[in-house]
């Protein structure tokens, strides 16, 4: 696991004369000829490594909540040194509260977020008597950054995700915290 994206590339060989842009293009997605598959990696930043490290070492658990497949987000926490299980939003929300509180402890990685995902994380952690801090910087992250004890927003974020936040990161980088 090196945490990489993964983009295809296909075609498929039409009139163009049949195109509609304003159609149904997903009805287009149908007998293509894969081309190639692109593995991309989009780095953690330099500093990150030692952010969460310094985070460790006054006692802040750091847990990475990401939209990215569950994969990669392991791939990228284990080589920023976030310790814990990896699991799926969906997996998340379909616990028990109980079963919530009882595993939320060993869960470091969720991924595939939906926005409720990160709410249900936020609340979990608040019910075990943790005060919560939340960075995101997209609309999907708002209600999140808003429902936590302290929420975050990166300063290149929507206006939505600042709103919602107390604090402002002007340079968007985990480590200013």
């Amino acid at each position: 696991g090196k945490g990489l994206r993964v983009m295809a590339a296909a075609t498929k060989d039409m009139d163009p004369n049949d195109f509609d842009p304003d159609g149904d293009l997903l009805a287009m997605v149908q007998d293509l000829q894969m081309t190639a598959l692109v593995g991309m990696i989009d780095p953690p930043r330099e500093e990150s490594h030692e952010a969460v490290l310094a985070a460790q070492d006054a006692n802040i658990r750091v847990r990475m909540v990401t939209g990215d497949d569950v994969v990669t987000g392991a791939a990228v926490a284990k080589q920023l040194g976030i310790p814990g299980e990896a699991i799926l939003g969906t997996e998340l929300a379909a616990m028990s509260e109980a079963e919530r509180l009882e595993r939320i402890d060993n869960i470091g990685v969720v991924g595939r977020v939906a926005p409720e995902h990160k709410v249900l994380m936020v609340e979990t952690l608040r019910k075990k008597d943790a005060v919560v801090a939340m960075t995101g910087d997209g609309v999907n992250d708002a209600p999140a950054i808003k429902a936590a004890d302290i929420g975050i927003a990166m300063g290149s974020g929507t206006q939505v995700a600042k709103n919602a936040s107390r604090m402002i990161l002007t340079d968007d980088n985990f480590a200013t915290i």
